[in-house]
């Protein structure tokens, strides 16, 4: 495995700042469903989850500008 030359400048890409909101929405709702609050139904969360992780990975395929 070989990181790409800028991985110090990962933390600016877009794809990488969608997983980051996708980490956050999941630990979010995990912590959520501890407490008994129910913010939204679950096939709302895993629709809202897949359509990041989605995102995310639309957005590794489209040229960024150099960070």
């Amino acid at each position: 495995m070989q990181l790409i030359d800028n991985w110090r400048r990962a933390h600016r890409f877009s794809s990488m700042r969608l997983m980051a909101l996708a980490i956050v929405f999941e630990g979010a709702q995990a912590l959520l469903d501890l407490v008994g609050w129910r913010f939204m139904s679950p096939s709302w969360q895993s629709a809202v989850s897949i359509g990041l992780v989605m995102a995310a990975m639309a957005a590794r395929l489209i040229a960024q500008a150099k960070p």
